[in-house]
Parts: C-alpha cells; structure tokens; sequence
C-alpha cells in the first residue's frame, strides 16, 4: 500500500532530522 511507504518515508525523515 501507499499509505505504508510513506510512513516508512516520514520515520526515515524523522530519523534523520532527530539525528
């Protein structure tokens, strides 16, 4: 589904950003 790549995509943004 689309809806879980984009939450895989907005944790790995989270991630980054927290980092």
């Amino acid at each position: 589904m689309a809806e879980e790549r984009v939450v895989c995509a907005l944790l790995k943004f989270h991630l980054i950003f927290f980092h």
